[in-house]
């Protein structure tokens, strides 16, 4: 009964995060693209464009809210920054900079 169970969930599991296609990369590598993926990616884009950028546009209202009105250009300009850079730049070459290794 419970190895049942548990052969349902690693079913539903290979299903939604299993790679679904496998994009071929220069060097003999493959990029796995899972169900869930190629769904939840564009369903985000499709939102933060739909509320015109949202979470965006309000963030200096967040951390603003987070810090108190005391708060000087300098400190919401540098905010920006930190958080630009770390979105953008990769912490190693082939490495998203969400998903940081533990080195």
């Amino acid at each position: 009964m419970l190895q049942g169970v548990i052969n349902i969930i690693e079913g539903l599991y290979a299903f939604f995060w299993g790679d679904l296609i496998a994009v071929p990369l220069p060097g003999g590598g493959t990029l796995g693209l899972s169900l869930l993926v190629l769904l939840l990616v564009p369903a985000g884009i499709f939102c933060t464009v739909r509320t015109r950028f949202l979470p965006v546009r309000l963030f200096p209202d967040m951390v603003r809210a987070l810090l108190g009105r005391r708060m000087g250009a300098g400190l919401r300009y540098g905010l920006w920054l930190l958080v630009l850079v770390r979105l953008l730049v990769p912490l190693h070459f082939g490495q998203s900079a969400a998903a940081p290794s533990n080195l």
